[in-house]
């Protein structure tokens, strides 16, 4: 899906696919099943080079999850994204059909190192992988039960990086750093759905989006405190996730900005259709 002509050459988000679940584990009280996307954020630089936040999965893991991941692999049925034509394709393939060579990303802001948002940085060779320090620490010291299955690749490409949040508090959240200081990339504390987890703001003149990576998996449960399933079994903190969703809803309905959950279909069509955010009233129960 193409960016809006309004936004070509600005920021763009895609998708490698979707993920397809029951609704009621990413959206409490709902039925049926939701098409979950992998949202990732697109910025150019203006130099000719681009940053990522997050990068969602490899070529090799969408093909054989199961051979991968392992028995966690049954649950990895990707679908293509909305009417695209065959099978789903990597954010790097999609990157390739706009012009943009994955030599050219310099950088994947990771909102956390969870399989799903990191796998893809094998296609991107000239990218550093920027996350936290409690980050790096929790994808060396933990494991693929927990959602880490590339610590190991990560920490051997020598791409990993610290991404040090040395500002203070921004937007109302505790800490922060402006990637090129320049406002486009500002990364914001919003550890909870893991230790070091961060949302990104990402503004390129035109918009300004709040990628918030899993923060939440729908806008019911920072808008309404009410945690989904899946929150529950992965939340590394229920408090600091907490703390994070009232930021998330200030950031919302006091600065206006527009919130996008990486796995909420209703947010990925807002920003990729230029749709203005629906979050004033009541939060809708639809999952998608």
């Amino acid at each position: 899906m193409n960016p809006s002509p309004a936004i070509q050459g600005g920021l763009f988000f895609l998708t490698c696919g979707r993920l397809r679940a029951p609704a009621w584990t990413i959206c409490p009280g709902a039925r049926g099943v939701v098409d979950m996307p992998l949202t990732v954020g697109v910025m150019p630089r203006g130099d000719g080079r681009y940053v990522l936040v997050d990068c969602g999965f490899a070529s090799a893991e969408m093909a054989r999850p199961v051979s991968r991941f392992g028995p966690p692999g049954f649950f990895f049925r990707f679908r293509a994204d909305g009417d695209a034509p065959g099978p789903p394709r990597t954010i790097a393939a999609q990157l390739v059909e706009r012009g943009i060579e994955p030599r050219d990303v310099v950088q994947i802001v990771a909102t956390h190192l969870h399989l799903d948002h990191v796998g893809g940085f094998v296609e991107f060779p000239n990218a550093e992988v920027l996350a936290t320090p409690p980050e790096i620490e929790a994808v060396s010291r933990r494991g693929a039960l927990d959602g880490y299955f590339h610590g190991r690749a990560l920490r051997e490409s020598g791409r990993l990086v610290p991404l040090e949040l040395r500002g203070g508090e921004r937007h109302g959240f505790p800490a922060h750093l402006d990637l090129g200081g320049d406002g486009r990339v500002v990364v914001l504390d919003a550890a909870g759905h893991t230790a070091g987890s961060v949302a990104v703001l990402l503004t390129d003149g035109l918009r300004s989006v709040l990628h918030a990576g899993d923060a939440a998996y729908h806008p019911i449960e920072y808008r309404e405190g009410r945690q989904s399933a899946l929150s529950r079994f992965t939340a590394f903190r229920r408090d600091w996730l907490e703390a994070t969703w009232g930021r998330l809803r200030a950031a919302e309905t006091d600065a206006g900005l527009d919130v996008l959950l990486a796995h909420d279909p209703q947010g990925y069509e807002r920003v990729t259709r230029g749709t203005a955010p629906a979050h004033a009233g009541p939060a809708s129960r639809s999952p998608g």
